[in-house]
């Protein structure tokens, strides 16, 4: 009787997990706005990365060849 009973609500859940149901939802216009938000700060944040690193790279660039200069200066005054 038990094993029957086993087997009966086995079938059920194995028919019920086949059939596949529609899943009717609304996101509405807050779940795109947010996306939309998402979207420009990880473009924002794309942009302003490469605009910091770029700056950084033309300091750099411009202390070593001030460096550069500066010893080439001391050394045609001794």
């Amino acid at each position: 009787m038990i094993i029957r009973n086993k087997v009966k609500y086995l079938g059920i859940a194995l028919f019920l997990s086949l059939i596949q149901l529609p899943a009717h939802a609304y996101a509405g216009p807050g779940s795109s706005i947010g996306i939309l938000i998402v979207i420009l700060t990880v473009i924002l944040a794309f942009f302003s990365s490469v605009i910091l690193k770029s700056i950084n790279f033309i300091k750099n660039l411009l202390n070593k060849t001030r460096k550069k200069s500066s010893k080439k200066k001391e050394t045609k005054s001794q």
